[in-house]
C-alpha cells in the first residue's frame, strides 16, 4: 500500500503485553515471574487481565473470578485500578507522539503509528520498533508487541503473533500469503459469532475466506462481507487517522451491591465526577453541561442532565448541579444499581472558569491533587466526600 506521496506505507500496530497485570508487576516487582491476575473491583466481577504465567495455566481474560481462584488458587490476584492504568497509558502514549504524530489509539494499550515518514525499508523499520521497546521497557518496565506492515489490518495480526515481547514484519507483497494459513479468528472483526458461521461453511483458515465469492460473504454478513473479504486477501486502504476529539467524557459504575445508601451513592457520584474532572483538566478542557445516569435494580434507568451558565473542570463547581440532579433521579424508591456522570459541550479552557478568580487558592489545590494522582496513582489521595461510603 502506498501513501499519497507515492511512497510505501509503513504501518505499526504497537500493544502492551498482559497491560494491567504487568502495570502491577512494575509497581510491585516482587510479582515478576508469578501468575498475576488482574479483576474487577465488583463482587460481580470477572478476570480483567491475566499474567503469561496465569494464562499457561487456562486462566483467561473474562472468565469468572471463582473459576480462575480454582484454576489457579496460588495466583495474586488484584483489584483492578483504572487510575494506575491511565497513568501508565499516558506515559505510553507520550513515548509514541515523540516519534509520530500520525498516531490513532485503539485502547488504553494499543495504537496504529505510521512511520512511513521516518523511514523507508523494513529493516529500518524494525531497528526503530526495537528502539521504541526499548525506550517504553526503560521508562516504564513494560513489555509490547509490534507488528510492522504497510496497512493496518496485517500490522494488527503481525502484532499477536509473537506475544510477549515480538516483533513482527509482513514484507510488502506478501500480506496475503502472510494471513492464508491463520485460523479465521485472527482476523480483525472476525468475533465470537462470525467464526461460528464461517465454521459452519466449512471455513476455517483465513485462505478460505479470501477465496469465497463476494457475493456468498455479503448475503452471510451484509456489507460487511466485502470488508472481511478484502482484509483477508491482505487488502486495506484506511489510513491512520488521528483522533477527533470527543464531545464528552463519562465514567460510570456498578454497585457491588444494590442499595439505597444515599451516602454511599453520593460518595459514588462525587468520585465519578473527580475522574471526569481530572480528564478535562489533562485534555485541557471544560464543559457547560452535566448529566447523571441513575440504574435501579430492575435495570430501569432515568438520565438527568442540566446546561450551566458557566464552563468548568473542577469538581468542586460542578458538585453543587450534579447533586441537584442526582437527587431528581432518585425519586423512585428503589434499590440503586449502576450510577454515571457524563460532562457535556467541551469547550478549550481559554474560557474562563468562575475558580479562576478569585479563587485561585482552590485551583492551586486542585492541580496539587492531580500531581499527586498523576504519579501515584487516583487512589493516592482521596477528597472527604469519597470517605463517606465508609
Amino acid at each position: 500500500m502506498q501513501s499519497k506521496s507515492g511512497t510505501q506505507k509503513i504501518i505499526m500496530h504497537i500493544d502492551m503485553d498482559a497491560f494491567f497485570a504487568s502495570v502491577e508487576k512494575a509497581l510491585n516487582p516482587v510479582l515478576q515471574n508469578k501468575a498475576v491476575i488482574v479483576i474487577g473491583a465488583q463482587t460481580r466481577s470477572v478476570v480483567a487481565c491475566p499474567s503469561y504465567e496465569a494464562r499457561a495455566l487456562g486462566v483467561h481474560t473474562a472468565m469468572p473470578v471463582y473459576q480462575a481462584k480454582g484454576i489457579a488458587p496460588n495466583a495474586t490476584f488484584i483489584h483492578g485500578n483504572f487510575g494506575k492504568y491511565r497513568t501508565f497509558s499516558e506515559a505510553f502514549f507520550e513515548i509514541l507522539y515523540n516519534y509520530s504524530e500520525l498516531i490513532e489509539p485503539r485502547s488504553l494499550d494499543e495504537a496504529y503509528i505510521d512511520v512511513s515518514h521516518l523511514v523507508t525499508s523494513m529493516k529500518a523499520a524494525h531497528a526503530l520498533a526495537k528502539e521504541i521497546q526499548n525506550t517504553i521497557q526503560k521508562q516504564l518496565h513494560l513489555s509490547v508487541s509490534i507488528g510492522i506492515a504497510s496497512n493496518k489490518v496485517c500490522a494488527k495480526v503481525a502484532s499477536d503473533l509473537r506475544k510477549p515481547g515480538g516483533i513482527t514484519i509482513v514484507h510488502p507483497g506478501q500480506e496475503k500469503c502472510f494471513l492464508s494459513e491463520l485460523p479465521v479468528e485472527y482476523l480483525p472483526g472476525i468475533g465470537k459469532r462470525t467464526k461460528e458461521i464461517l465454521n459452519q461453511l466449512n471455513i476455517f483458515h483465513i485462505e478460505q475466506i479470501a477465496n469465497m465469492p463476494e457475493k456468498l460473504l455479503i448475503e452471510a454478513f451484509g456489507r460487511t462481507g466485502s470488508a472481511i473479504r478484502a482484509f483477508a486477501s491482505g487488502e486495506d486502504f484506511r489510513n491512520v487517522e488521528k483522533p477527533e476529539e470527543s464531545k464528552s467524557v463519562s465514567r460510570s459504575k456498578t454497585l457491588e451491591e444494590d442499595t439505597l445508601n444515599t451516602h454511599l451513592i453520593h460518595a459514588e457520584v462525587f468520585r465519578l465526577l473527580e475522574e471526569c474532572s481530572l480528564q478535562l483538566r489533562q485534555e485541557k478542557r471544560n464543559c457547560d453541561t452535566v448529566a447523571v445516569t441513575v440504574r435501579f435494580s430492575d435495570f430501569y434507568t432515568i438520565s438527568k442532565q442540566k446546561k450551566l451558565n458557566f464552563t468548568s473542570n473542577i469538581e468542586k463547581e460542578l458538585w453543587p448541579t450534579t447533586t441537584t440532579l442526582l437527587q431528581k433521579a432518585m425519586h423512585i424508591h428503589k434499590p440503586i444499581r449502576m450510577l454515571g456522570v457524563t460532562l457535556e459541550n467541551l469547550y478549550k479552557t481559554s474560557q474562563i472558569s468562575l475558580f479562576d478568580y478569585p479563587f485561585s487558592k482552590v485551583k492551586n489545590i486542585q492541580q496539587a491533587i492531580d500531581k499527586i494522582r498523576k504519579y501515584f496513582g487516583f487512589e493516592a489521595i482521596q477528597t472527604g466526600r469519597t470517605f463517606q461510603k465508609v
